[in-house]
């Protein structure tokens, strides 16, 4: 059974790699569920789904199409979320990504912080 291989090789640290994975991703719906980019990141999943779908049935010109659009998103990514990118680097740079309370809010031509 491919289950028992498993349960024998499983360490400590892989446990310690889930957590740390489940926790980045725990912070980084944090800091960006108040924002627009939540709307995208939903987009980005359903092409995806859309993606994988096509894969799975062999649908050779939307699987081609879909698969042009996520290089074009690759770039397009750090454009679009420019805004969060910069207060994510911003509250990283200060220490204070993982304090709670640190909101964003738009002064002059900089973000400022309470």
């Amino acid at each position: 059974m491919h289950i028992d291989a498993l349960i024998h090789t499983f360490r400590l640290l892989d446990i310690l790699d889930i957590f740390v994975v489940a926790i980045g991703i725990y912070y980084l719906y944090k800091m960006l569920k108040d924002t627009r980019a939540v709307a995208l990141l939903k987009g980005i999943v359903f092409l995806a789904i859309i993606n994988l779908i096509s894969h799975l049935f062999n649908l050779y010109v939307i699987n081609w199409i879909l698969q042009q659009s996520m290089t074009v998103l690759l770039f397009a990514l750090p454009v679009v979320f420019q805004p969060e990118l910069r207060r994510a680097l911003e509250q990283l740079g200060r220490g204070r990504i993982f304090q709670q309370g640190s909101k964003c809010k738009r002064r002059g031509n900089g973000y400022g912080y309470q």
